[in-house]
């Protein structure tokens, strides 16, 4: 019964990952679509759920090394094609709050759930 509560706690956090993703492929698809040089300079990401049309079932590791720096570096730096761009800042601004929520609402409430679910238990 412990393990089955601790579990469902994890359920807490998977909607801020569903949404990070979403929006993260929003945002690489954005660029591909609309800044197709800078997709390329920035190593042809992927998205976590989107990949461009010509991409078939494997992706290169170089491709990921890719996906995993954007979705890293656009957390704290906004390049240049973004700065520039309304929809690229709007999309970007809530990846980043988004973050920033999992970080302070989605951890501590699952740090809480869990605590409870212990101190609950050990009883």
């Amino acid at each position: 019964m412990k393990i089955t509560a601790h579990i469902a706690t994890l359920l807490l956090l998977f909607p801020f990952g569903i949404w990070h993703f979403l929006l993260f492929d929003r945002l690489v698809r954005y660029e591909y679509k609309n800044f197709r040089e800078t997709w390329e300079q920035n190593g042809r990401p992927f998205g976590f759920f989107w990949k461009p049309p010509h991409y078939g079932l494997r992706v290169s590791p170089m491709r990921h090394m890719a996906r995993d720096r954007c979705a890293v570096m656009w957390l704290f730096v906004t390049p240049l094609w973004m700065e520039h761009d309304d929809k690229a800042r709007v999309l970007v601004s809530r990846l980043r709050w988004l973050w920033l929520s999992f970080v302070l609402i989605g951890l501590p409430a699952f740090a809480f759930a869990n605590l409870i679910i212990m101190v609950l238990t050990d009883k």
